[in-house]
């Protein structure tokens, strides 16, 4: 159905009385032209509260500044009985809740004041009893009385996923996962200064490859490994053309074990043998060691393909692991970690990143050894300041965006992905990357090799084009 017959179906709609159906027309009217005067005009009449109006008739005026009716409407609405959800009572709202929470610290102070007091072991009970209450009745008063103003900012962010254009991001999991909030903080600053919906989807970085090729929202392919060659023409024989490629950053890589492991380091030489199978057993690691090694693992993540690459093993659909080692597939980070503490002989390799968001009281990490002898360098990756040019370089990996369109030519999608790319590797983006415990882009090691797709490779002098065919 192209845009007339949907407009006009939705007038249809709403002259029987089906307004609901109208909506979904024209919100789907509206993603694919915001700028359709008739749309805006046809969805006020659906419009569910005076915010959605509101905003249907601003959007009219910003196409037709002179369209009196708007206008006169819009004053209407603006002139009309304000109610719970405009801002004189949330302004009342909030000087209310102030004085409650101010309400709140005093009596913390007094029951800190209180606590300090002699006897406090018998009073304990009864001060807390006493917070207690008085914080329940606080909670119950700030529900009541932000009801009305939270259900108003729903209906602003479900009328921009009505009608902003999406903008999707699909792939990997260390960088759009929620267990670290850097994708959603990146989400929030970006559509609070633009005029889209961001959707994340975090399934993997090969899960992700998959979603390009069967023709799912993909706007923007993360991944946390590099894109191969094969994975490449997967992608352009499906039709998937890449518009963007970039590295985003980078991510160290950390081992872990069982909290009664003795084993204290390996060296990259150890470590490759253990994860190819070539050693079974602890004690051919470190002679206080006993028992069989397991290695817990996760299937189709880019972590366990980038790791496996770098120690010389290429997965491959039919034997994603060594055959000779003693792997054991687990669901995700948290179930790995929970499976490698209860393992005795236990080994998991995960994202730094994610590592520090456990208790550290949990966590018995293995620091790799950067070359050989007795002049290695021992870097533990859980230190505030890692300096990544001591660092092993097998274990730091570039994190990836592609802009990809696999709709056949959809310019307004490439543009919006390409702009979101480029804030993402800004200083905005790159600080809101640095807070989640990643490295920014900005401080590649000099030693370390970012791999990328044909037509995109990092020049060694010049300004460089992450978007050469745009």
């Amino acid at each position: 159905m192209d845009q007339s017959d949907a407009l006009n179906q939705a007038r249809q709609f709403i002259e029987q009385g089906k307004p609901e159906n109208a909506r979904t027309l024209l919100a789907e009217a509206l993603r694919n032209n915001r700028d359709d005067l008739t749309a805006w005009t046809l969805f006020y009449r659906v419009a569910h509260t005076q915010d959605e109006r509101t905003h249907c008739l601003q959007q009219v005026l910003r196409l037709d500044p002179a369209n009196a009716w708007a206008a006169a409407e819009l004053q209407r609405i603006q002139s009309a009985p304000q109610t719970s959800s405009d801002s004189d009572e949330v302004q009342q709202q909030i000087a209310q809740l102030s004085q409650q929470v101010k309400s709140l610290s005093d009596e913390f102070v007094r029951y800190e004041q209180y606590e300090m007091a002699e006897d406090k072991r018998e009073r304990r009970s009864g001060g807390v009893i006493a917070v207690l209450v008085f914080v329940g009745t606080l909670l119950g008063t700030l529900f009541g009385a932000v009801a009305d103003f939270g259900g108003s900012l729903e209906t602003i962010d479900n009328l921009r996923s009505l009608t902003y254009p999406s903008l999707c991001l699909v792939g990997s999991s260390t960088i759009l996962g929620d267990e670290v909030p850097m994708a959603n903080q990146w989400r929030e600053a970006y559509e609070a200064a633009n005029d889209v919906n961001v959707q994340i989807n975090s399934i993997g970085s090969v899960n992700g490859i998959d979603a390009a090729v069967n023709g799912e929202c993909v706007h923007i392919l993360a991944m946390s490994e590099p894109m191969t060659a094969s994975q490449y023409q997967r992608l352009t024989t499906s039709g998937v053309e890449v518009q963007c490629a970039a590295e985003i950053g980078y991510d160290v890589v950390a081992f872990v074990t069982d909290p009664n492991n003795p084993i204290e380091d390996m060296d990259q030489e150890q470590l490759q043998n253990v994860l190819l199978g070539r050693t079974l057993e602890w004690w051919r690691v470190a002679g206080r060691s006993e028992g069989q090694i397991w290695i817990m693992a996760r299937s189709g993540s880019g972590t366990t393909e980038f790791v496996l690459r770098n120690m010389g093993y290429n997965p491959t659909p039919e034997q994603e692991f060594p055959p000779d080692a003693n792997y054991v597939v687990c669901d995700g980070n948290t179930d790995c970690l929970n499976d490698v503490l209860t393992t005795p002989g236990a080994l998991f390799w995960v994202s730094v990143s994610w590592l520090r968001t456990q208790p550290e009281e949990y966590l018995h990490l293995i620091p790799v050894r950067k070359g050989g002898g007795v002049d290695a360098v021992l870097i533990d990756p859980l230190e505030a300041d890692v300096d990544l040019a001591q660092y092993p370089t097998a274990l730091i990996r570039p994190l990836y965006m592609y802009v990809v369109d696999n709709t056949g030519g959809d310019t307004d999608a490439t543009a919006r992905a390409q702009d979101f790319l480029t804030y993402v590797r800004g200083v905005e983006g790159q600080q809101i990357l640095e807070e989640s415990s990643f490295f920014t882009h900005f401080n590649r090691p000099v030693d370390l090799t970012v791999p990328m797709p044909p037509g995109f490779e990092i020049p060694d002098v010049g300004l460089r084009e992450i978007c050469p065919n745009n």
